[in-house]
């Protein structure tokens, strides 16, 4: 067991430590408190008491009792000449490593500090034995963190090891519900698969049938997909996870590519460490005629989660620590200018959220191949608003700003409205003002919305639609759906020509977030990009997960995305 270390700076305080000169330094009453919570009173109907949200924290105060043990009084007073030297450095750094030798350093930052000279009745005796006392004050930012600088690579991997486990010519390890009538091979759309049909019977509800297929096990794997191809726009899909326990968890769909008329869907599932089963739950809003029927082929495990797209990328960080740290997030490719970008970090929201819409189309206007639209296609928005339908588990309730990549060749409007068309009439609309982009492409902020639209159960595999239309001189590339509620966006205000962004979180070096721009990994040759950018600098990785997506014009492969922060702690670090 030995002596914990407690340093400031430059001055070691560690029990018994040496100090420049001929006096030693002894810490007492080591008083680390707490970081002081910001309470927000809601107003409600309460008769009693009230609803109270916790929006943040302040910042903290530690407290401790340093002695300086010398020969005589004008060593005791260089003691102290030492110790108030360090504190009026006003910002400096606290250390704590705990005495046993296996803990980790916890480190505070601190903004200000003071001391009182501590003046006891008694104090004259003290004087004779040597000793001098003094309260010392400082006051730090709200967590402890890490020593150690943490860093991650979120980059897109575009064709990781891929193994298919069922092809779809063999029923092989599979097995389905009891509303399912038949499992067989079956060939659709000029490729063998597992053709599923399910009863044509109400489910709890007069309007709905279901039918269930589950693959057979696999893993422990980092990812797995699988191909699936409806026979009624009326069909929705869910998936599970089902584990030989029988746990059962519902599990996002994190990209979803379409491929010879299915539809492929990657699940991330690097943090299950048992064998596993995929099941599918399909919904049918027609009971009666015909039955369900549905397609499932290529069931396959892979190394990662495939990019989303060439010109996007969506990943899922694992992040170190107790609560949200500030850090950088890099954006970078090795050969070409990034031209227009949005980024997006916010916590994993575990719901297989996907930001853009165009995936999700189902009517708009004629569609053409464009070579400038990250999505690749694009659409005129007058005349049939550009409409994706999306599930309603993808969303937690909440607001939800909508950005537009649009070229206009006039001044116009742009309204986006998500509606439930299967149910009354319930939705939430936003418009803006779209300005003559002179046929070049801009991001366009069309507003904040509420979704989903309605309120609906927490297991409810029900879709809804976003639509957007606009004026006669409008063109869109595709539709971004964002999170308002702990989310920082950044979109380019004027196209980069750099092939490197680093955006960095408000901290107390950076007290408004910062942001650079250059070309040299280095960053040798990085200069200040604020008013290249429309940005909002909160930017933090949120424990256990952070969710991250970038989109970029300007490379055809996806962008390489990098990051660094060290582990914030309510008190006391991780190693």
């Amino acid at each position: 067991m030995s002596d914990y270390s407690l340093i400031l700076g430059d001055l070691d305080l560690s029990p018994k430590s040496q100090g420049s000169g001929d006096y030693e330094y002894s810490v007492y009453a080591f008083q680390r408190s707490r970081p002081e919570p910001r309470i927000n009173i809601v107003s409600s109907l309460l008769a009693d008491g009230a609803i109270e949200t916790k929006t943040g924290y302040e910042n903290r105060t530690i407290t401790f009792l340093i002695g300086i043990s010398a020969p005589n009084s004008d060593a005791l007073a260089r003691g102290e000449q030492e110790v108030f030297r360090e504190i009026q450095k006003g910002e400096n750094t606290l250390y704590w490593t705990p005495n046993d030798g296996v803990g980790a350093t916890t480190v505070f930052d601190v903004q200000w500090g003071d001391i009182e000279f501590a003046e006891p009745d008694d104090w004259d005796l003290d004087e004779m034995r040597g000793d001098r006392y003094y309260t010392v004050t400082l006051r730090c930012t709200a967590f402890g963190h890490s020593a150690l600088l943490q860093t991650f690579t979120a980059s897109a991997v575009v064709n990781p090891a891929r193994t298919v486990v069922s092809d779809g010519s063999s029923v092989s390890g599979w097995t389905f519900n009891p509303s399912t009538t038949a499992l067989a091979p079956s060939t659709d759309s000029g490729r063998t698969a597992l053709k599923v049909t399910g009863l044509a019977w109400t489910v709890g509800t007069p309007n709905r049938s279901e039918s269930g297929a589950v693959s057979p096990s696999v893993g422990p794997v980092p990812s797995v997909s699988i191909d699936y191809r409806r026979r009624s726009l009326n069909d929705t899909v869910s998936f599970y996870i089902v584990t030989p326990t029988g746990d059962r968890l519902r599990t996002p769909a994190l990209t979803q590519v379409s491929t010879e008329g299915f539809t492929r869907y990657h699940f991330n599932t690097a943090d299950i460490t048992t064998a596993f089963r995929l099941r599918l739950y399909v919904e049918h809003a027609d009971a009666g005629t015909p039955p369900i029927v549905y397609y499932v082929d290529e069931f396959a495990t892979q190394a990662a989660v495939p990019a989303l797209a060439t010109r996007t990328s969506l990943r899922s960080v694992d992040i170190e620590g107790s609560v949200r740290t500030p850090g950088t997030l890099t954006i970078s490719h090795a050969s070409t200018a990034l031209s227009d970008v949005l980024a997006l970090s916010c916590p994993d929201l575990a719901r297989g959220y996907i930001p853009d819409l165009r995936r999700f189309r189902t009517s708009g206007g004629s569609i053409s191949s464009d070579s400038a639209a990250i999505s690749g296609s694009s659409e005129p928005l007058s005349g049939t608003p550009f409409t994706a339908r999306v599930p309603y588990a993808m969303y937690e309730p909440g607001l939800y700003t909508v950005v537009a990549r649009i070229r206009t060749t006039g001044v116009g409007t742009a309204t986006v409205t998500a509606k439930d068309g299967s149910l009354a009439p319930a939705s939430s609309t936003a418009t803006c003002i779209l300005p003559n982009t002179s046929s070049i492409y801009q991001w366009v902020t069309v507003g904040r919305i509420h979704l989903p639209p309605r309120n609906y159960g927490p297991m409810n595999a029900g879709q809804f639609d976003i639509s957007l239309t606009g004026s006669t001189s409008a063109t869109v590339d595709d539709v971004w759906v964002i999170p308002v509620k702990d989310s920082a966006l950044t979109l380019t205000s004027t196209a980069l020509t750099n092939r490197r962004l680093t955006l960095a979180s408000p901290s107390l070096d950076y007290p408004g977030g910062a942001s650079w721009v250059g070309d040299a990994a280095d960053g040798s040759d990085a200069f200040a990009a604020m008013r290249l950018l429309s940005s909002d600098q909160r930017r933090w990785f949120y424990p256990a997960q952070t969710l991250i997506y970038v989109a970029a014009s300007g490379p055809t492969t996806p962008v390489d995305i990098t990051g660094s922060y060290m582990a914030s702690y309510h008190t006391n670090a991780v190693k």
